[in-house]
């Protein structure tokens, strides 16, 4: 996820940010590029929200793969346990997990992060619709209004004044750059945060282990703040 963020999200996004300044440099001296302008801010929006599906859709399919492989391993007897976990929605991936794991994924400091995730993907996805209305409602700050939005709200940090507004489209969500950053660093969070347990799990722990348990705790506690992924 680290990969694709670095080698594909964020390069297309600089190359689209610096053609949109070219493009308002330009356009001071020939104002027929203003009407190439005016489509490049949707482009990049659009690209924005693509991105963020594609980040959704990634997780969410090595997620699917990684409880089939647990449920394997450990020899679920459940007849239809594969197509379960292949076609399910979020809901039964979570229940699944805490079955298969035995940990609620709520107890994750990534969880909130990943929640929201998967609605704006399934928002991204269908457009307009009930999935655009629940994403509205648990996260009305995707649609703050420019006027308010001086600077735009870290994400999660909801302003009572702003209570979830009906009929909102996917158009005019807020989404950002920094966002699909904040995504990717809780799918990364949750990853290593589920290899550290598994890796405390060991019940003998040679000097190696523990080396590597204290390292993992550092990189955790040297995070960047939790704050802009955090969602309440």
């Amino acid at each position: 996820m680290y990969h694709y963020s670095h080698s594909v999200i964020q390069p297309a996004l600089e190359r689209l940010t610096a053609k949109i300044a070219e493009l308002q440099l330009q356009s001071q001296e020939d104002i027929s590029l203003c009407f190439v302008l005016s489509d490049m801010e949707p482009l990049k929006s659009l690209t924005i929200q693509s991105f963020a599906l594609a980040i959704q859709s990634l997780f969410e399919r090595s997620f699917r793969q990684y409880l089939i492989s647990c449920a394997h391993e450990l020899k679920w007897e459940t007849k239809n346990i594969d197509k379960k976990l292949i076609t399910g929605k979020w809901p039964d991936l979570q229940e699944a997990f805490l079955k298969l794991k035995g940990i609620d994924l709520r107890s994750f400091d990534s969880y909130k992060m990943l929640d929201c995730l998967q609605l704006l993907g399934n928002a991204c996805r269908h457009g307009d619709g009930p999935s655009l209305e629940t994403l509205a409602q648990k996260h009305p700050e995707f649609w703050i209004e420019p006027h308010q939005a001086n600077p735009l709200p870290p994400l999660g940090f909801l302003r009572p004044e702003i209570p979830p507004q009906p009929k909102r489209k996917i158009s005019d969500i807020a989404l950002s750059e920094d966002h699909l950053h904040a995504f990717v660093n809780a799918i990364i969070w949750f990853w290593n945060d589920h290899e550290y347990i598994y890796i405390n799990s060991i019940s003998s722990k040679n000097p190696h282990i523990s080396q590597t348990l204290a390292k993992m705790r550092k990189a955790r506690a040297n995070r960047s703040p939790c704050k802009p992924t955090n969602i309440v």
